[in-house]
């Protein structure tokens, strides 16, 4: 394999491939690397600082995996949030079965229609 680029070049990408293969090694993702939870994103993110303070990942790097890991982390805690609510409602129309009677077929209900 031949590179357009210097070997300070080569070095860097490569030292940044084995910085990602490590990050998806210490978090806990699923099979296709993506963190699941909002655990698995600070995990991945702590240990991305960690790789910049040693000096094998780049500022750069490290910024956009920061904004990917923001959108992430908004779409997982609407995805928490959307479960809850739908939990609640379904808590919610159990609650309002058990408590109200049963109408008779054919007979009136209470609010006189």
């Amino acid at each position: 394999m031949r590179f357009a680029f210097g070997s300070g070049t080569r070095v860097k990408v490569g030292l940044e491939i084995r910085a990602a293969k490590r990050i998806t090694a210490l978090t806990r993702c699923d099979s296709n690397g993506t963190p699941r939870t909002a655990a698995d994103v600070r995990n991945a993110l702590a240990n991305t600082m960690a790789l910049v303070h040693s000096g094998s990942m780049d500022a750069k790097t490290v910024n956009t995996l920061a904004y990917v890991a923001t959108s992430l982390l908004r779409a997982i805690e609407v995805s928490d949030q959307e479960s809850r609510i739908v939990a609640i409602e379904e808590n919610q129309r159990r609650i309002e079965r058990s408590l109200l009677p049963p109408f008779a077929t054919g007979g009136s209900q209470p609010n006189g229609e």
